[in-house]
């Protein structure tokens, strides 16, 4: 699996407001296995609760056209701490580990921006 990075900033030509002063935000894309979204789709529902208490998501797009069985979220964060704080918590949470055992076997790739 490989993974990458990319923080987002709003430029400054272009009169866009970060919401609750939210100040980068990272795009996430994961690529499952076919047949694998809608799987994936009934657990988030059900485990979203659990994230939201650290943080809670822009929004979840699934790809029409492009590469299939693709979904791509985003997060936004204050800054690049407020990001590895979050991170950090959730990575402790025993309850959102589980869930993550139940989603990393339908995911042969990710990606994060």
């Amino acid at each position: 699996m490989s993974q990458e990075n990319l923080l987002l900033s709003p430029v400054d030509w272009y009169p866009f407001r970060p919401a609750s002063g939210m100040g980068i935000y990272e795009l996430r894309t994961y690529r499952f296995l076919p047949g694998k979204v809608a799987e994936w789709a009934k657990l988030a529902q059900t485990a979203l609760p659990i994230r939201e208490k650290y943080s809670a998501p822009v929004g979840f797009w699934q790809v029409e056209v492009g590469p299939l069985n693709t979904v791509v979220h985003l997060w936004p964060y204050r800054d690049g701490q407020h990001r590895a704080e979050v991170r950090k918590a959730v990575a402790a949470d025993p309850a959102w580990q589980e869930v993550l055992g139940r989603l990393y076997p339908l995911i042969p790739r990710s990606e994060e921006r």
